[in-house]
């Protein structure tokens, strides 16, 4: 009825207010009988695959989101998260004062979801995390020199993406095909777009400019996994809005760099 609707819709804005982001995931999903599911999250019942900024806060993380299953510890009043990754790693409690780190999946990018049709319980919509493995496939038309943009990596073969911030400094359509396309070679460069491949140079400026990792050549497009020529695993890229690219400037200005020049990337 009308009456439960608007009942509902009550319970839904209390779920928005104290787990903004939790909520959003829900939503997405199509998540209805919201004082169920308040109840459930308040007493730690309920599980949500979020994206994770500065994971554990350790160096190498700074400029990247992470993937975990996130749920509301009650004993403590903060979010636990459990990392999906190869390797273990340890349990993150973060501050519901830290609500900035977390995020759900990115709209550009909600065609990594799977299709889950025959899934009719909103938990396990929530707590799916086949899109963290999935590649971000296609080239996007805002992509440009100069600009901030995501890129899907990851170190361990059985680990989920990251993504990673950087900045495309080179840009160029291929057609693939060939041996020497996938290998990136440069000689692909000079043939004819297809649409459905490029090279991206892409740069970190978290680094210094001759650190190791402050460069690295990508081919992406076509939904294929590669060997990154900085160890690893890369997938696709995103593109960022303004606000998330202001975001990332702002994070990256509190980022020290020297420190990075030794040590590299989170692994």
């Amino acid at each position: 009825s009308a009456m439960a609707g608007f009942i509902d819709s009550l319970w839904a804005e209390r779920f928005l207010q104290c787990w903004p982001t939790v909520y959003e995931c829900m939503k997405f999903h199509g998540a209805t009988g919201w004082f169920t599911l308040l109840k459930e999250m308040n007493a730690g019942k309920l599980t949500c695959v979020l994206q994770i900024f500065h994971r554990r806060k350790k160096r190498g993380f700074e400029m990247s989101y992470m993937a975990g299953e996130v749920r509301y510890a009650p004993n403590l009043g903060c979010y636990a998260v459990k990392y999906i990754s190869a390797r273990k790693v340890p349990l993150e409690h973060i501050p519901l004062s830290e609500e900035h780190r977390l995020r759900f999946l990115p709209a550009n990018a909600h065609c990594l979801f799977p299709s889950q049709k025959d899934t009719t319980q909103i938990q396990a919509k929530v707590a799916c995390d086949k899109h963290c493995f999935n590649v971000l496939q296609g080239i996007d038309n805002e992509l440009s020199i100069g600009q901030g943009v995501e890129l899907q990596w990851r170190f361990h073969q059985n680990s989920p993406f990251g993504w990673w911030y950087t900045e495309v400094e080179k840009l160029a359509h291929v057609r693939c095909g060939t041996s020497a396309c996938d290998a990136c070679d440069s000689k692909e460069l000079d043939r004819v777009c297809n649409g459905n491949l490029a090279v991206a140079t892409l740069v970190f400026p978290q680094f210094v400019s001759d650190s190791k990792w402050y460069r690295m050549k990508v081919m992406f497009g076509d939904g294929n996994i590669r060997e990154g020529n900085l160890g690893g695993a890369t997938g696709g890229i995103r593109s960022v809005s303004s606000a998330e690219q202001a975001a990332w400037r702002s994070r990256l200005a509190q980022t020290c760099a020297c420190h990075h020049h030794l040590n590299g990337l989170g692994r």
